[in-house]
């Protein structure tokens, strides 16, 4: 006989608890929501610190790279006007003859209430050509010129030169049809100078003659207006290139510019050698009695009453100063001086006062002491 099959019945479910039942649910293996909250908050307020600490710390970063980039800057501007203050008065005649140039090694149109100007002039101040540093003298009147092995120094054919007697200090000049030219062409080693304009050629070849370069022969209108020197102009101001924006309010742009046919180059769109600039001021110190004892001379007012001679006999040292902005504006800084001066002591340069909103500036003195190599 078969047995029946067993059958298994499905559990009863279970009743629910009363708490279930109630909507009261405990997680037994979890965090409750005000926990949960609570870990939020201290995350956030942790967050938030180093949040605020990364800030700080790329602000100070982002001053400290616009300080180097202005320093920089600075170092690069102090080399160039040193460089230029190094040649003042190099390659200038003391007798022009009836040529009617009356240069200086520099001259200062100064101010008591305001910003300084400088002209500094001598033959090798022209940045563009390399043929304004190159030199020579004759060796032969064959004729014969020194040749010295470098690039930098050594003229090259076509080369514009003036020729200076070593014995006179004169300029010298060829007669042509009547005038006098003292422009000539250098035609190599071996070749008389010729005249410019005419061509002619220099029929005075003396043994020692200086030859100074002033341009190549570039197809410019140089020829025809030329100085037998350079200027090289030192100002402040905003013409054809505007100060950053981000330069505090009255400062400007100092400017070079240079010239080989004026004393006084104007302004023009070059750009500026160093931005943000309050001030700029110039003094010089001679030893007018020859005791080497020197006197400062505030704005080179003595020196400007000098004929040429005297000033390269007198001349010891010329002294720059700038009131340079370093860095942006800080709202949490203030500058801790009123009044800067410019310059040195009581007499010389000038008392500078800033206002509230320059004090969120910081600001540098730049101080050049530079003896020209041409001074005796």
């Amino acid at each position: 006989m078969k047995l029946p099959t067993k059958v298994v019945m499905p559990d009863r479910p279970t009743k629910p608890s009363p708490e279930i039942a109630a909507g009261s649910i405990k997680l037994q293996n979890g965090f409750s929501l005000i926990e949960l909250l609570v870990v939020i908050t201290i995350f956030g307020i942790m967050m938030t610190g180093i949040f605020d600490a990364y800030l700080s710390q790329m602000t100070l970063n982002s001053r400290e790279h616009r300080i180097a980039e202005a320093e920089i800057e600075l170092e690069v501007a102090k080399q160039i006007i040193e460089e230029d203050l190094q040649v003042a008065g190099f390659g200038l005649a003391e007798d022009y003859g009836a040529t009617g140039f009356d240069p200086r090694p520099f001259k200062v149109t100064n101010s008591n209430s305001a910003p300084d100007e400088l002209l500094i002039m001598g033959t090798p101040l022209g940045l563009d050509y390399v043929a304004s540093r190159a030199w020579s003298y004759m060796t032969a009147s064959t004729p014969t010129f020194r040749a010295w092995g470098d690039a930098r120094e050594d003229l090259e054919i076509d080369d514009r030169v003036i020729i200076i007697s070593p014995d006179t200090k004169q300029l010298l000049s060829e007669t042509v049809g009547g005038s006098e030219e003292w422009l000539f062409e250098y035609n190599g080693d071996g070749l008389p100078l010729t005249t410019i304009p005419s061509g002619a050629a220099y029929s005075n070849h003396d043994v020692g003659t200086i030859l100074y370069g002033l341009y190549p022969d570039d197809g410019s209108a140089n020829d025809a207006s030329a100085n037998p020197y350079y200027t090289s102009r030192y100002y402040l101001g905003d013409v054809g290139d505007p100060k950053p924006a981000s330069c505090a309010p009255g400062t400007r742009n100092l400017f070079r510019v240079e010239s080989v046919t004026t004393e006084t180059p104007p302004g023009n769109n070059n750009q500026p050698l160093l931005s943000c600039v309050l001030d700029f001021q110039v003094a010089v110190d001679l030893d007018m009695d020859e005791n080497d004892f020197w006197e400062s001379d505030n704005g080179g007012v003595t020196a400007a009453g000098l004929d040429l001679k005297d000033m390269n006999d007198f001349l010891k040292r010329i002294k720059v100063y700038l009131l340079v902005q370093n860095g942006r504006y800080d709202p949490d800084y203030t500058y801790p001086l009123a009044t800067v001066r410019v310059g040195e002591d009581t007499t010389i340069g000038r008392a500078v006062t800033l206002t509230a909103a320059q004090r969120k500036y910081r600001w540098k003195m730049v101080t050049l002491n530079v003896t020209p190599r041409n001074a005796r």
